[in-house]
């Protein structure tokens, strides 16, 4: 499997080089190097491929489909908490090395990564913050007992690799699914594991909770990954008076305020009968 492009920058800036009258090259700028002569080869390219078909910088705002008619807002209201879908890191923590659910943060390039907690940030809820916690706490009981760790994409060793949650504003149902390493955990403790989550969000609103087993090298997930449903496999969403089922891996958009503005002034274009 083809290694992360923030990974690949980073590995090729330990290696040896050699920089124009230094002993030694900067590895920060070997990585600058090497990002600006990509930028400067796609520009290049797409030069040569705009000169075949004849387009100049006049006419490619002649061949543009229809004019641009600004950004829609969120309105204000909808703004605080508007993402329904949010991917936690599961990792460590750069202040107390503890494991934490929330969202990654540091410099690749320098090799120092580490993950931070969510609370009081403006793009997701505070229900999904309290149950990143929740978790982040069940997660800390399970390692001291059975020190499985977090998923290292450099090593490719731990357990915890990610937290989605999901949640419809209209309905109110939320989902929730746990990202852990294929075939790390022993049957007992998986079932243990099962269990303990299931106390954990023992909670009404939570209508789908689910395991997904990965094994990829990125820490992330697949969409071939094994998912092991423990009570529902999808929440509902409702847009513009239609309803959707949205399952763990499911792609729609995160925020569904804005996109019924967009599909409403689609609507008002087109001309479309209600």
């Amino acid at each position: 499997a083809a290694l992360p492009n923030w990974l690949t920058l980073y590995w090729n800036s330990l290696k040896d080089q050699t920089a124009p009258n230094e002993s030694e090259a900067d590895p920060q700028k070997v990585v600058e190097i090497q990002d600006d002569a990509e930028e400067a080869k796609a520009t290049e390219e797409v030069k040569e491929i705009e000169e075949l078909k004849g387009v100049t910088p006049s006419s490619r705002e002649k061949q543009l489909p229809c004019s641009f008619e600004g950004i829609l807002p969120c309105d204000e209201e909808y703004r605080k908490g508007y993402r329904n879908k949010i991917e936690f890191t599961i990792g460590r923590n750069y202040d107390d090395n503890q494991l934490c659910v929330g969202f990654l943060k540091g410099n690749a390039n320098k090799g120092l990564l580490y993950v931070d907690y969510p609370k009081d940030l403006p793009h997701i809820s505070d229900y999904a913050a309290d149950c990143a916690e929740k978790l982040q706490t069940l997660l800390r009981e399970y390692d001291e007992k059975y020190a499985l760790n977090e998923y290292n994409c450099i090593t490719h060793a731990g357990c915890w690799r990610m937290f989605i949650y999901k949640e419809s504003k209209r309905t109110n149902e939320k989902l929730i699914s746990v990202v852990l390493s294929r075939n790390i955990m022993t049957e007992e403790q998986m079932e243990e594991f099962k269990k303990a989550l299931l106390e954990t969000f023992n909670d009404p609103k939570i209508v789908s909770i689910s395991l997904i087993e990965s094994d990829t090298l990125s820490g992330g997930y697949d969409y071939s990954d094994k998912i092991t449903y423990l009570s529902k496999k999808t929440y509902s969403e409702e847009v513009n008076g239609f309803k959707f089922s949205v399952s763990p891996l499911a792609f729609f958009q995160v925020n569904t305020h804005v996109f019924e503005k967009i599909l409403n002034t689609i609507k008002e274009w087109g001309q479309f009968d209600p």
